[in-house]
């Protein structure tokens, strides 16, 4: 059957936003001083009284690698953790760092059931891309009730069991390192934003929130209930903005960088279709040392070719505004994203957003309930071709499901996805002949 195409444009704003870049963030340099010590965890408020002996927890934080082959850089290179200073690093609470070869994330936690259980993400962290990772643990889930989400899609869980272990008189919370010695203290090379801790476990709903924007979930003014430790580093400085009040101390190796300083301060960053074409729009606010832009595209999230490249400012405390016209658009989900490129050859990606192409949107698509704990219902009136196919995508545009059904007018289906997808956020596309339609849903 010939296909035909109408125009119209439904713009998907990929989860992955640019809150790690506003403020301040912390550099680490994988020296001996490149770290923050927050102190014994008997001596953290917040920490002691409500995580010690309980039954929830969730940290969240950016995360970006300067170098994994940075001189000092150790194996499980750490990020956040409040573990023994002598004896065993491995003893502990809990430890946010990488598996021994750098290539995953790992959360690790204590209990008092369990001992030391531990989880590792699909993700393959690399160089100078921003992460967002969330740790989450709740014993009153029989299951599945330790979580590593990586940029809002959960990747691993384990099976704990029991209250997080009590706290020893040897556990300190450091960021940037290991607080034990043994394997060189486990440095690491690169920034870390937003670290948020909470002694309750947020929802998927939460994290994707806190991952597009703190306050959302933190409040205003970082009062939100159960939080219990917040840094977002803004003020230069390791302090604690929650009502814990546990102030850090800067060994003398981080430094700290505003987001105006950085190679260029992206203020806005829009794809829409103007004429059947791709217009891809950004706007700086600062610009330094910026030598030039490159506009990729891809069909995945994933594989990226190059479209053009678009020259910088170089120096510039104006808001500067650029553009750029995909001359060749595809039809269909077309990803964009742009790669900003120093005079030095320093490179900052910035995350993807995507646009479809393709189909009018003559017909109704309801998803609900949204979000679901699992079971999903679909429906979508006006189809005017005897096969409709359903598919499911996550953020990164990779295809989790995919099923064909019957239809003519109507089309309408009741899904089970509690044992077939992890929980976060999707987008659910269904597509014929001549109709694609889609819509985003959060898996809880």
């Amino acid at each position: 059957m010939k296909k035909y195409y109408f125009t119209f444009v439904l713009v998907l704003t990929i989860s992955i936003l640019f809150a790690q870049h506003t403020g301040q963030q912390a550099i680490f340099n994988a020296t001996s001083n490149s770290y923050i010590d927050y102190g014994k965890g008997i001596n953290l408020s917040g920490y002691n009284n409500k995580l010690s002996n309980g039954t929830a927890m969730t940290i969240t934080m950016w995360v970006k690698w300067g170098k994994k082959t940075a001189a000092g850089v150790g194996e499980w290179a750490n990020l956040f953790t409040l573990a023994d200073t002598a004896i065993s690093g491995d003893n502990g609470v809990f430890w946010v760092q990488h598996n021994q070869t750098n290539t995953k994330f790992e959360f690790a936690l204590n209990t008092q059931t369990s001992g030391r259980q531990y989880i590792q993400s699909n993700t393959n962290p690399v160089d100078g891309v921003w992460y967002h990772i969330a740790c989450v643990y709740d014993a009153s889930l029989s299951t599945k009730n330790m979580k590593l989400y990586i940029n809002g899609i959960l990747e691993a869980y384990n099976d704990a069991k029991g209250n997080i272990t009590i706290f020893g008189s040897k556990s300190k919370l450091n960021v940037g390192r290991w607080p034990n010695p043994t394997n060189n203290y486990r440095f690491f090379d690169g920034m870390i934003d937003e670290i948020s801790v909470w002694s309750k476990p947020l929802s998927t709903a939460d994290i994707v929130s806190i991952m597009n924007n703190p306050e959302s979930v933190t409040g205003r003014n970082y009062n939100a209930a159960k939080l219990i430790g917040y840094y977002n580093f803004d003020t230069g400085t390791p302090l604690d903005l929650s009502s814990s009040g546990n102030n850090g101390t800067n060994a003398g190796g981080v430094t700290f960088t505003n987001s105006g300083s950085l190679p260029v301060e992206l203020i806005n960053f829009d794809v829409t279709l103007n004429n059947g074409k791709s217009l891809i729009q950004w706007s700086t606010a600062t610009e330094t040392n910026n030598n030039f832009f490159t506009v990729e595209r891809s069909f995945d999230g994933v594989t990226a070719e190059t479209i053009a490249v678009v020259n910088g400012s170089g120096n510039s405390n104006v808001i500067v505004n650029y553009n750029q016209i995909d001359q060749d658009t595809p039809t269909g989900i077309v990803y964009y994203r742009i790669k900003q490129t120093d005079f030095d050859g320093t490179t900052e990606t910035f995350a993807w957003k995507a646009v479809n192409t393709s189909s009018a949107q003559t017909s109704l698509l309801k998803v609900y309930p949204n979000p679901s704990n699992g079971i999903l219902n679909v429906s979508m009136t006006g189809i005017s071709s005897a096969q409709t196919t359903l598919n499911i995508f996550d953020i990164t545009g990779r295809q989790v499901m995919s099923q064909q059904f019957e239809s003519k007018d109507f089309f309408t289906t009741t899904l089970d996805l509690s044992s077939m997808i992890p929980a976060g956020l999707y987008y659910v596309e269904v597509i014929n002949d001549s109709q694609r339609l889609i819509e985003k849903i959060i898996l809880k």
